[in-house]
């Protein structure tokens, strides 16, 4: 049985809706685009012999 939502959880959610709702719906940087797509480039290439960790760019 799902408890209902206690009094604080509902304002507190209401609260952070009301802050950052707007933010999250703006779009992302392109340089930060930039930096999450390179970080996938280098997730799908395989690891060096030895097992040493790549060095970053």
């Amino acid at each position: 049985m799902a408890r209902a939502k206690q009094p604080f959880d509902h304002w507190l959610q209401k609260q952070l809706h009301e802050l950052y709702d707007s933010i999250t719906k703006e779009p992302l940087p392109d340089d930060l685009l930039r930096l999450i797509d390179d970080d996938a480039g280098l997730e799908s290439k395989p690891a060096p012999v030895g097992g040493k960790p790549r060095a970053p760019n």
